[in-house]
């Protein structure tokens, strides 16, 4: 089964004890057959321990605490993200008093932001938020604590963790508003709405594409437009328009939309689209989809497995 490698880190990949190349944020693969374990190690730098496990059919299978992995008819790919700094140590990163409590950054293995007011909560946050400092925000009428770096913020309010992520800027007033980046054909920007009700909840979401997708990704553009809850209208046929609403129950709850790997653009063709649809915990499934285009806009989709590539789709029925 052909392996893609991604890893958060800079690092080096070992199969069966024999070096197998660097690994980032490229992917890379390597052919592994499953009918036996493959032993895996992975070596970043920056003063983090290696990561080691066996790639067998039981690994698919179920869902690990270090890595995203996704599952497809022609390859799998093991996204890893664990990664715990050598040091068993304490190491206390910001300190300050913010949303009506104090908020400590520290780095344990891992990085945490500790909340100690009213209420306590400890949340891990990624790796991104080394080098954060915390400042106090308010929205709603409320006070919050945001811990930020130039590309990732958290919002806290009291114990609970309102927004982690990638975010370009973050704004209070009558709402709090995330404006966060969906990286994909589009350069698409959401703006997302938090309104307060006992605690914040997202009242309301926008999206706006900041740029025209390549040609030939016209139909992997319409897909995220669905996903982020845009309209992909102008990426649709005049015909295929009338159901633009009905696209989302038709493609099921699908969390990410990937481009074909290699095997299956051979197989299924340029216009397919892989949905990845979560099974449990960090284990995902990959189901292709066909796009059919009409001057460089969607005028059918189809499951690739499914369907012949004439077939109409009748998304009142979801099939």
């Amino acid at each position: 089964m052909r392996i893609y490698f991604i890893t958060a880190e800079r690092a080096a990949l070992k199969l069966d004890g024999e070096y197998a190349g660097i690994t980032d944020l490229f992917e890379r693969h390597a052919e592994c057959d499953l009918s036996r374990p493959t032993a895996v190690e992975i070596i970043p730098d920056d003063d983090l321990r290696p990561l080691n496990f066996f790639i067998d059919e039981k690994f698919f299978s179920q869902s690990h605490p270090f890595a995203a992995v996704t599952v497809s008819d022609f390859a799998a790919c093991i996204y890893v993200d664990g990664f715990i700094d050598k040091s068993d140590g304490i190491e206390v990163l910001a300190q300050g008093y913010a949303g009506g409590g104090l908020v400590t950054l520290f780095r344990q293995g891992r990085i945490y932001a500790a909340y100690d007011g009213a209420a306590c909560a400890i949340h891990p946050l990624p790796r991104a938020f080394f080098g954060a400092h915390i400042s106090n925000i308010s929205a709603a009428g409320q006070e919050l604590a945001l811990i930020e770096t130039d590309r990732y913020r958290a919002v806290l309010y009291g114990g609970e963790l309102v927004f982690c992520g990638e975010a370009e800027r973050i704004e209070g007033g009558e709402e709090l508003t995330v404006y966060a980046p969906l990286h994909g054909c589009c350069d698409a920007l959401a703006k997302l709405s938090y309104a307060f009700d006992g605690k914040f909840y997202e009242s309301g979401r926008s999206v706006t594409l900041r740029r025209s997708p390549q040609t030939g990704t016209e139909h992997i553009a319409m897909l995220e437009c669905v996903l982020s809850g845009a309209d992909p209208s102008p990426f649709l046929t005049e015909e295929l328009q009338k159901s633009a609403g009905a696209l989302r129950g038709y493609l099921g709850e699908f969390v990410a939309v990937v481009p074909p790997c290699n095997q299956a653009v051979k197989v299924l063709g340029e216009r397919a689209a892989g949905l990845v649809y979560r099974r449990q915990g960090r284990l995902y499934d990959v189901k292709y989809f066909i796009c059919q285009t009409e001057g460089g806009k969607v005028a059918n989709i189809f499951p690739a497995e499914e369907r012949e590539p004439n077939s109409a789709i009748d998304l009142e029925s979801g099939g």
